[in-house]
């Protein structure tokens, strides 16, 4: 009797220390950084329409009869995670601005820079007139709070909202490339054009351009998991015959 309360034992411990191994695998976290990104550009908007064209302000989610800062179109290669269903952690896009900007920390405070979704169906060839409009969803907002350096470029960067950037992240995986725009809320003729956000693009030989990095834990299927548990109970089974 005692025996066989120690096989239980055993045999129960074994089953826990198999599952939570199971579950570690599957739970295995990735980090990827995405640098140097495979197409970028900035387009300046009117307030009157859009690069000089027709088309007005109001397609691209902004109030039409104020100039707004201009934006940027940002696109990385993401071909190297495999296609697959992932949970975001923690995300975050680092620029590289332009020495002695002229916007102080409190307009950055007042006008932060936001990155929103975008189609895929654009480069950097794409005349601007047939760039699709930016999205509605703002993946992540940001000030600039450091102390700027005199004459020297600097770094920032801006977190964006791991729980909303999930399901686009899973999509642009799926796709190979992720888009996003970058846009900052600034009614220029108010603030003279002075708070204007300027940073390195990918076609710069001395500065990195806009770097997407990306915390991301793959998310099993439902039916792999039982599947992986049930060959374990199974082998479990087996060492208990073995050993009765």
């Amino acid at each position: 009797m005692k025996e066989e309360k120690k096989m239980t034992s055993r045999t129960t411990k074994l089953l826990i220390a198999a599952t939570l191994m199971v579950v570690a695998v599957a739970s295995a976290a990735s980090a990827a950084s995405f640098g140097e990104p495979i197409a970028d550009g900035y387009t300046y908007m009117s307030g009157y329409g859009f690069n000089g064209t027709n088309t007005y302000l109001s397609a691209y989610g902004l109030a039409d009869g104020i100039t707004y800062d201009g934006v940027s179109y940002l696109k990385w290669d993401v071909s190297s995670v495999a296609p697959g269903t992932y949970a975001v952690s923690s995300a975050s896009i680092t620029i590289t601005h332009f020495a002695n900007p002229l916007w102080t920390i409190a307009q950055s405070a007042q006008y932060p820079l936001q990155f929103v979704d975008v189609g895929s169906s654009w480069g950097e060839t794409t005349p601007v007139g047939s760039l699709p409009a930016p999205g509605s969803t703002v993946y992540g907002s940001g000030s600039y709070s450091g102390a700027i350096p005199t004459g020297q470029a600097f770094t920032w960067t801006i977190n964006l909202d791991p729980v909303a950037f999930t399901s686009y992240f899973n999509s642009a995986v799926s796709a190979g490339e992720l888009n996003l725009v970058a846009r900052s809320l600034v009614p220029m003729e108010s603030m003279q054009n002075q708070v204007r956000y300027k940073w390195y693009s990918n076609q710069d030989a001395t500065y990195s351009g806009s770097i997407l990095n990306v915390d991301y834990t793959a998310v099993p299927e439902p039916g792999s998991m039982i599947a992986m548990l049930a060959g374990l109970t199974g082998m479990v089974g087996v060492i208990r015959r073995k050993t009765s």
